[in-house]
């Protein structure tokens, strides 16, 4: 993106002394702000530009990008056009790429957005009374920065990627809003004093659909969160091993790590001490496995030695585990998968979680 807004910046700018110098002052603030990421992944990685997906995006799969038994994966495109073909390749990562940032521009344009981007976009392509070069500035570092994501958002849709695009969305949004409060509408216009009640009353309008309308992060439950933090401590008891995460069972266990009256978290920093030996649990060790069926699930999982599997009745996805999701209801049909902690049997009234561990021996003796 940096690089986007570099040259439509020099491209509508006259080439002079002031122009450079408002140029490194934008960029030495950019370089302030992201100084905290850019340093948190070179002490993580060895690299402040660090992709954790790279190697492992063309396999079309989001399971394979954070497991153990696909760490060391190297997939790249002409891997998946000689497995798949150029058109499966094309339907994969470019036509869905398109739909699910469509998708998710939607659903982030709520609750005011989704109605007043597409009256900017209409009146943007006639700006009469704006400065057209400004507006496709803002048409070309949409559209650029986009298209550079469409593969990513095949596999990973995921919306807090398009946050950044929130201010240009609003540019067009405010398109409208001028137009109306300026000239009105064909069969009226405003005076200067509707003018200033008109505008009043949309920012009073956006400011309360604002407050109400939440993107993804709604208010916590406070019963349901202290449940899950009673089921980390009822599962610290009784497992000892390499767990999978089916549908967001163990988030509580942060909880916990972090609430205990010996933790370290207020010295991370010192020597020694980093977050994830905070948070590290001696019982309880989190992995995720890929596998394209649940037999292919259950023969990665014993390479990788685990042993018990946490399944959510809810959390279940299509993205995540889609062929765990039968285990839940009907886990008579799984002989080898041992129940040993059920919260519905416990009382639990809003957390619905089972935790199974996987006999291995008897998978095979079925398989056979």
């Amino acid at each position: 993106m940096l690089l986007v807004v570099s040259i439509i910046f020099f491209y509508y700018s006259k080439l002079e002394g002031k122009t450079f110098g408002k140029y490194f002052l934008c960029i030495g603030i950019f370089l302030l702000v992201s100084s905290p990421m850019l340093l948190n992944k070179f002490d993580t990685f060895g690299d402040p530009l660090y992709f954790d997906y790279g190697g492992k995006i063309f396999t079309g799969e989001f399971g394979t990008l954070q497991s153990v038994n696909t760490s060391n994966l190297d997939y790249t495109a002409i891997n998946y056009i000689d497995e798949h073909g150029i058109m499966q390749f094309l339907d994969r990562f470019f036509i869905t790429g398109i739909f699910n940032i469509v998708e998710q521009l939607t659903r982030i344009s709520f609750p005011y957005l989704i109605f007043l981007i597409p009256f900017g976009i209409i009146f943007s392509l006639r700006a009469f009374d704006q400065t057209q070069k400004f507006v496709n500035a803002n048409w070309i570092l949409i559209l650029t920065t986009l298209s550079l994501m469409v593969i990513i958002f095949a596999v990973i849709p995921e919306r807090r990627f398009l946050f950044y695009l929130f201010p240009f969305l609003i540019i067009f949004g405010t398109i409208p809003i001028q137009r109306l409060i300026e000239y009105g509408l064909s069969t009226f216009s405003f005076t200067h004093k509707q003018k200033n009640s008109s505008l009043l009353i949309i920012i009073l309008i956006v400011i309360i659909l604002s407050s109400l309308f939440l993107t993804r992060y709604d208010i916590q439950d406070q019963s349901e969160q202290q449940e899950q933090i009673e089921f980390i401590k009822l599962l610290n008891d009784r497992i000892s091993g390499k767990i999978l995460d089916a549908g967001n069972t163990l988030k509580g266990i942060n909880y916990l790590n972090l609430s205990e009256p010996n933790t370290k978290f207020r010295s991370i920093g010192q020597e020694g001490i980093i977050m994830s030996s905070v948070l590290y649990n001696e019982n309880i060790n989190v992995i995720n496995i890929f596998g394209s069926t649940l037999n292919d699930f259950i023969l990665n999982s014993e390479q990788e030695n685990l042993k018990y599997i946490a399944i959510n009745e809810e959390g279940i996805t299509e993205i995540w585990y889609p062929f765990l999701s039968d285990i839940y209801e009907n886990e008579q049909n799984y002989s080898y998968l041992k129940k040993i902690l059920d919260t519905n049997e416990l009382g639990f009234k809003k957390f619905k979680v089972k935790v199974f561990e996987i006999d291995y021996n008897k998978f095979h003796e079925l398989r056979s």
